[in-house]
């Protein structure tokens, strides 16, 4: 039989089973439609169909099929990205040996016997933390955006589409808006969190502003529908003058009025560990979202800064900063007193300011408002700030408020806790006894003991007896530990008490065969005394008991694959809820195929780089192909596809990185102030780069058959792109105009979809502004004040979308700028 035989006879068994046949015959794939994604010989595809005659499905099922493809790939390229995070952030913690000359006490440099200069050897970090913090670190969070602008121009034979560009500028559009709405809601009444580095956050604002607002001139302005080498080469250009002048923002240089440490890790290196500090927790939270969302458990996050901060601290400055991130006093103690400590230059008179901010504590009504100034003289070490707690005599939950530091003198720098917040807890309820620890708490072999912390919470009124018993699971009383089975006797006004459980560490001989173990404490009301005392819901917590080498073991390939084929990387296994049983099935090959990543341990982070960047390639190409398909099956344009659905799915993990990010940290930078860096690297990168590739390859081979089929054709048979490039404009660049030909970008839809997100965004930045103006932060406050901020960038969102989807669908009702 030949092959037209059996193609006859596939399509009859097809047509058996009852399965719609997309033909010519239709009516869907004639016209300007038969050359659509999803039509046979269709074009805009790289890598699908894998199904032979799968354009003979009904249109219905394909789009049902291809839209699960979508979600279950935007999960791949997450986990990927996860991976490929995980070496970026070693990259950026990479250090190297450098010699400084020593000085003496007075500053002056010291010379040996022979008159040289003596040097000493001083660790320092290869990337400058607030180049990697806009590079590296916005490239992973933007690499499914970018590499499908880069992949759908470069596998398509040069030629621009729609996707590409739309989900640049939609996932922009979603990140400023959306992910700004859900960190407003997701603090509680009353807290705010502000940007620190406001420098860098006002630089990368303007520039991502400016980004959208250039590709609109390079595609409807300048040289209409054309991007010519000189456009594409300014686009591109504009990343590494965007990335010099953060560096020269952050070394000092020009601070828009805000006081700016360098961070070279010499001159002010604790600006270096601040900076680091928020690269490292931006990957945390990325890993902790992916870990949420894949049932996946987290992949170490090296915090090598911590390490290395002692060796970095320059002995010519004075640092102030807080001992501890939290403090707690009851709101019976009246005047409390909070240290200061100071480190570095001792030898010189330095002053810190402070001043207490409201969180859910109000000043006047919970406590007193302070604000001053503390001198050090030389050689002191540590002050205290005076506060004072106002009691009253009705319960409500537990308050809190913050204390900030600021420094005014050259000679002075903040440290890594620059605030501190105060906890007020209430007296007036006869109390809930919880556990305060982190559920699992985590030990290891070298441990000797474990140190566990009771809580009296919503008061401490009466007296109370609770009993405190240890329970087995893996670890066993007697051999891994000693058993505890005691009674805590709680008087009046008592808040906290410890436990102290010892460890057996001499009885782990094999214990590297069997992993982690663990047993449990709970805690169970012998008398709740006269005022009903009660038991929480966190009455049970489990103590997880590591090998000491594996707690600073680095990642490898084996823990990798144990973490990919078994649900939470193989703990907490009875805790298991269906949820992440499901989750794990449904993104198992994708975790499997991130296990052959190599961990970031091998090149330095460089192999997980360059290996991951390649699978996030491949799956994107996929994206690009089923977001392509089911656009054509629905009958969504792509333009229209790129800034809804493939948007969203490439900015999900952003989107509960931040919320966890908001919700950690004591400032808005992880959360919201990456996001305007990222959108720049969006435009400058994602889009930069393939328009100068194009651009130089359409200059140097003028228009092919193929060019001229797709954007002039002839008299008699005009592309539907010919009359878009003629409507407004002359299109000089056409052979018919003597024109050369060139990489043709039609600006119609582009462009009105950019002039509207560069409006919108001012509007957007305007909010943030004005509350940081009004409220003295960016995101929190108020509860109404959150409500509306979050309702309003919601609304400036949605326009975005409705707006741009009815120009799409009707042009002729907006102007084509």
């Amino acid at each position: 039989m030949s092959q037209s035989g059996y193609s006859n006879l596939l399509r009859l068994l097809i047509l058996s089973c009852g399965v719609h046949i997309i033909s010519a015959a239709d009516g869907f794939c004639q016209g300007t439609k038969a050359k659509m994604s999803c039509c046979l010989g269709g074009e805009g595809t790289h890598l699908l169909p894998f199904i032979p005659y799968e354009y003979t499905w009904s249109r219905g099922f394909r789009a049902f099929v291809y839209l699960l493809g979508l979600l279950w790939c935007f999960a791949g390229v997450s986990i990927l990205s996860d991976a490929f995070m995980a070496g970026i952030e070693r990259i950026t913690n990479s250090t190297y040996k450098k010699k400084v000359v020593r000085k003496e006490e007075n500053g002056d440099a010291v010379r040996g016997q022979d008159g040289n200069f003596v040097y000493d050897e001083e660790e320092a970090l290869v990337w400058n933390p607030a180049v990697a913090n806009l590079t590296l670190m916005a490239l992973g969070s933007s690499t499914p955006e970018i590499l499908l602008a880069v992949i759908e121009i470069c596998f398509s034979g040069f030629f621009s589409g729609d996707l590409g560009p739309g989900t640049v500028v939609g996932s922009a559009s979603y990140n400023l808006n959306i992910i700004t709405a859900v960190c407003m809601l997701a603090l509680p009444a009353g807290v705010g969190r502000k940007v620190d580095n406001m420098t860098v956050f006002l630089l990368t604002s303007t520039s991502s502003v400016l980004a959208y607002l250039w590709m609109y001139i390079s595609v409807s302005v300048w040289t209409p529908n054309v991007v010519t080498v000189v456009e594409a080469a300014v686009t591109f250009g504009m990343f590494p003058v965007l990335t010099i002048l953060v560096y020269l923002a952050d070394r000092g240089y020009f601070s828009f009025g805000v006081k700016v440490a360098p961070s070279d890790g010499t001159k002010d290196a604790v600006a270096a560990d601040a900076n680091l500090e928020q690269i490292n927790a931006r990957a945390k939270y990325r890993h902790q979202a992916l870990g949420a969302l894949s049932a996946a458990k987290p992949k170490q996050v090296e915090n090598e800064f911590l390490r290395r901060r002692s060796s970095m601290i320059s002995q010519d400055l004075s640092y102030f900063q807080f001992p501890a991130e939290e403090y707690s006093f009851l709101e019976t103690a009246g005047e409390v007193y909070v240290p200061i400590v100071r480190y570095g230059n001792i030898d010189i008179v330095a002053n810190v300011n402070y001043e207490t901010v409201d969180g859910t504590a109000r000043e006047g009504k919970s406590y007193e408002s302070s604000k001053g100034t503390l001198t050090f003289a030389e050689g002191e070490v540590e002050k205290k700030i005076p506060l004072t707690i106002i009691h009253d005599d009705v319960w409500n939950e537990d308050l809190n408020f913050l204390v900030s530091l600021t420094v005014e003198d050259q000679q002075s720098r903040l440290g890594l806790r620059e605030s501190t917040r105060i906890t007020i807890i209430d007296m007036d309820g006869p109390g809930i006894f919880e556990w305060s620890d982190e559920d699992p708490k985590t030990c290891t072999t070298e441990d000797e003991e474990v140190q566990l912390f009771v809580q009296r919470l919503k008061g401490s009124r009466g007296d109370a007896r609770l009993r405190v018993r240890t329970v087995d699971d893996t670890a066993k009383a007697g051999y891994h530990y000693d058993a505890v089975d005691f009674v805590l006797d709680w008087s009046d006004s008592e808040i906290v008490k410890q436990v102290q459980i010892r460890i057996n560490r001499h009885n782990f001989d094999n214990f590297m065969e069997d992993g982690d173990i663990r047993f449990y404490a709970e805690m169970k009301l012998e008398d709740k005394g006269e005022g009903g005392a009660a038991v929480g819901e966190r009455s049970r917590i489990g103590i997880c008991i590591s090998p000491a080498d594996l707690a600073v073991e680095e990642l490898t390939w084996s823990m990798q694959f144990r973490q990919a084929l078994t649900v939470n990387g193989g703990e907490n296994l009875e805790d298991t809820t269906n949820i992440e049983l499901a989750v794990h099935y449904i993104t198992f090959i994708w975790k499997f195929f991130a296990a052959f990543i190599p961990p970031p341990k091998y090149w330095n982070g460089w192999a997980t780089f360059c290996v991951a960047l390649v699978m996030i390639g491949l799956t994107t190409t996929l994206i690009s192909d089923l977001a392509s398909l089911f656009g054509c099956t629905v009958g969504l344009e792509d333009a229209v596809t790129a800034i809804t659905i493939v948007a969203l799915g490439t900015s999900l993990p952003d989107t509960f990185a931040s919320m966890l990010a908001i919700s950690s940290d004591s400032n808005a930078d992880n959360a919201i102030g990456n996001i305007t860096g990222s959108n720049s690297v969006n435009v400058y990168l994602g889009l930069g780069l393939p328009w100068l590739i194009a651009a130089i390859y359409w200059s140097s081979v003028g228009p092919t058959d193929k060019w001229l089929e797709k954007y002039q054709g002839t008299d008699l048979n005009r592309p539907p792109a010919y009359y878009m490039l003629t409507e407004k404009h002359a299109a000089p660049f056409l052979p018919e105009n003597q024109g050369t030909g060139g990489f043709v970008v039609i600006g119609g839809s582009l462009g009105f979809n950019t002039i509207l997100f560069v409006g919108l965004t001012v509007v957007s930045f305007a909010i943030l502004f004005f509350r940081r103006a009004y409220f003295g932060f960016e995101l929190g406050g108020p509860r109404w004040a959150s409500l509306l901020s979050a309702v309003l960038f919601v609304i400036i969102w949605i326009v975005y979308l409705v707006v741009n989807s009815l120009q799409v669908y009707h042009p002729e009702s907006f102007p084509l700028l």
